[in-house]
């Protein structure tokens, strides 16, 4: 009998490690869990061998290397809907504070279930395998296919922040459902959300603040002169109501002097404080969409400034 999991895809993660007891955390169609096999390079050729690999298995096992978590997302109709929903997750895990990660790979099967393949594959060998992983699917009751995602190897990584927890699992997941709405109404969402994802694998990072600002100015599109002034301006007035205006709005000019000088040639590298403060800045500008259901035009947050 087939175990073929068409509405199931799974996404291996770089870096980041596990802070929860279970081995699964689930918030209704997402789910991370744990790695909980080796997966030998034996298993890794019999998906190249037997099954739909459309990535070489010497790179899977590379990268594989490195991977303590996977993301599952279920009940999907195809792989492009899964990679919206996945990233949408991933920024809901961003604005909660986690690290940067990269997904070398998506699957239709997850590790846990492909690792071992090869010995199950042989009535002899499957004994010699530890009892969680004699059982499971094999060669000719699945078909395991995966398609690459993020070939790279070095990104922007903020190594304070690469645990996940329950909660912060779960809230990215509420944020999810929520954010895939609002890209459905406003496309501009959609665009401002690949720059943030993209920005930490453009190194330098001084080249990385320069794409997460014209994340930033494309929020604001009316904008045309006065640019840091009234950036600044906008945005302390999305970020926050009344308290931290004036401090969010210094922030803002002092990451957009940053801008300028690397635009301009006067600056080529900058610490990672600096890009982590830009960083935050537009997550916190993505929290503030998110729960204003939507990007207020500029007219809107003049019209707020002046209650």
């Amino acid at each position: 009998m087939s175990t073929d999991q068409t509405n199931f895809f799974h996404f291996p993660i770089l870096a980041l490690v596990p802070d929860f007891e279970e081995e699964v955390v689930i918030s209704e169609n997402f789910s991370i869990k744990k790695r909980l096999w080796q997966t030998s390079t034996f298993d890794l050729a019999t998906l190249q061998s037997e099954h739909d690999l459309s990535i070489s298995y010497q790179i899977m096992d590379v990268f594989l290397s490195n991977v303590n978590l996977e993301i599952s997302i279920k009940d999907v109709p195809c792989r492009d809907f899964a990679i919206k929903a996945f990233n949408a997750l991933r920024l809901g895990l961003y604005v909660q504070g986690i690290s940067p990660f990269l997904v070398p790979y998506i699957s239709t099967h997850s590790i846990n279930e492909y690792s071992g393949i090869n010995s199950r594959d042989s009535k002899s060998l499957r004994e010699e395998l530890p009892l969680g992983l004699q059982e499971g699917i094999t060669s000719d009751s699945a078909t395991v296919s995966a398609w690459p995602m993020e070939m790279a190897f070095s990104w922007i990584v903020l190594n304070e922040s690469l645990k996940v927890n329950e909660k912060r699992f779960k809230a990215a997941a509420s944020f999810a459902r929520s954010w895939m709405k609002l890209i459905e109404d406003d496309k501009k969402l959609d665009a401002i959300q690949s720059i943030l994802i993209s920005a930490p694998k453009i190194l330098p990072a001084s080249q990385s603040l320069l794409h997460l600002w014209s994340g930033i100015e494309s929020m604001f599109p009316k904008v045309r002169s006065e640019l840091s002034f009234r950036i600044s301006l906008y945005l302390a007035v999305l970020l926050d109501s009344t308290s931290e205006r004036k401090e969010i709005y210094d922030i803002v000019r002092d990451s957009y002097k940053l801008r300028s000088k690397i635009t301009h040639g006067s600056l080529s590298s900058i610490e990672i404080d600096s890009w982590k403060q830009t960083w935050n800045l537009m997550l916190r500008a993505i929290k503030a969409i998110e729960k204003n259901k939507g990007l207020p035009k500029e007219d809107e947050l003049l019209d707020n400034l002046l209650i």
